[in-house]
């Protein structure tokens, strides 16, 4: 009898205390958009000398587009690649024309050269596979030993216990890993020979006579490597150029300006 009355009290307060909870008004969660503007104006009397509070901007989830920093502008200037020995050929003028006209690159004669002969190695690791064959060798020979033992054996089952053994196995094997050597013999701007290694992934490679750059091996214009001072006089300077502070188009005037009449220059007698 005790032991039920106990378990009635129990179970009353129990009650109690989850009416109790459910009744208890539950806090209300911070809005994303801010307070709300009602409960803003709310505050402030209709007639104090006080402003009302601005209505709050709702919340963006990405960010608005940064608007570009003045005075910061970007270099939209095309290249110009050039040799040393050429550059070291050209006017002063010519130097400075290229400099403010191009985004000027001077390589250095040991800094690029043509292809004059290439070999390649193949040095990739194959791939092995005895872990596949081992595991697939002893789950087979465990399915058999079952069988032999008194348990059932089918084909099927025996052809599963080696696929899956299989499988595990295989784990512990590596995968094939790709790697060609190829040697360069590169003609620097100089005339000096030099040898260039290159590792890659893929088996193909720069064919001879092309113009890179060193040790990097990327390609460069093939201009580069027959450069002479006309030939840049004809590709960089040729056309006519204006400076920009020349080009720049003069500030419109006001409505109503006054603006000044220059008479012409009188020819010099």
């Amino acid at each position: 009898m005790q032991s039920n009355s106990y378990l009635k009290v129990l179970g009353g307060a129990a009650a109690l205390v989850l009416v109790a909870g459910c009744a208890t008004r539950a806090p209300r969660l911070p809005d994303a958009r801010g307070p709300d503007p009602r409960a803003l104006d709310a505050r402030v009397p209709a007639g104090s000398g006080d402003q009302a509070a601005p209505p709050t901007t709702l919340l963006m989830p990405f960010a608005p587009p940064s608007a570009p920093v003045a005075g910061v502008v970007q270099d939209l200037r095309p290249d110009a690649v050039i040799a040393s020995r050429v550059w070291e050929g050209l006017t002063e003028a010519e130097r400075a024309r290229l400099k403010l006209q191009y985004a000027t690159q001077v390589l250095r004669a040991d800094g690029y050269g043509a292809i004059v002969d290439v070999q390649g190695v193949d040095r990739s690791i194959p791939g092995t596979t005895a872990g596949a064959h081992l595991g697939g060798a002893i789950a087979g020979a465990a399915y058999l030993d079952r069988g032999l033992r008194g348990g059932n054996y089918s084909a099927g089952g025996a052809l599963a216990a080696t696929l899956v053994g299989a499988v595990i196995g295989s784990a512990m094997d590596r995968r094939h890993q790709a790697r060609y050597q190829f040697r360069y013999t590169v003609r620097q701007g100089d005339g000096e020979m030099r040898y260039v290694d290159d590792f890659t992934t893929t088996p193909f490679r720069h064919s001879p006579g092309l113009c890179v750059r060193v040790p990097e091996l990327t390609q460069v214009g093939q201009h580069v490597c027959e450069q002479t001072p006309e030939s840049v006089r004809q590709r960089y300077l040729a056309m006519e150029w204006t400076p920009p502070a020349a080009a720049a188009e003069p500030a419109p005037q006001a409505l109503g300006a006054v603006v000044p009449v220059v008479p012409p220059a009188k020819p010099v007698q």
